[in-house]
């Protein structure tokens, strides 16, 4: 069995996520750090261990998709995990479909699995 770390902040992280998914509303990588302690460029570490361990190894949403700049309201460019590619003209609607499923996914018993 192999053990994935986990980031540092990535409860109060995974806490500030399921929080805006309720409200149905995006958090920039600012706020998040802001919330949680850190950096915007730091977020990442344990936004994409919520997407990766949390979301998709469950079959979940992702709800790490909310999750984007403060500059366009989009997500950064590592948001997509290396084993998925997404063309480049369906882009936005992929990721407008994905923020849907986020918002209508009942995040309330969803924690940190050790």
């Amino acid at each position: 069995m192999s053990e994935v770390n986990i980031p540092k902040n990535t409860e109060a992280v995974l806490a500030v996520l399921k929080q805006c998914a309720r409200d149905m509303r995006t958090v920039t990588y600012g706020e998040i750090a802001e919330r949680c302690g850190g950096t915007a460029v730091g977020a990442g570490y344990p936004i994409g261990y919520v997407r990766d361990e949390i979301c998709r190894k469950h079959g979940r949403p992702w709800l790490s998709v909310i999750a984007v700049s403060g500059s366009d309201m989009r997500p950064g460019g590592n948001y997509l995990p290396e084993d998925v590619a997404i063309p480049e003209e369906l882009n936005e609607l992929w990721w407008r479909g994905m923020v849907a499923q986020v918002y209508a996914y009942d995040w309330s018993d969803v924690e940190i699995e050790d």
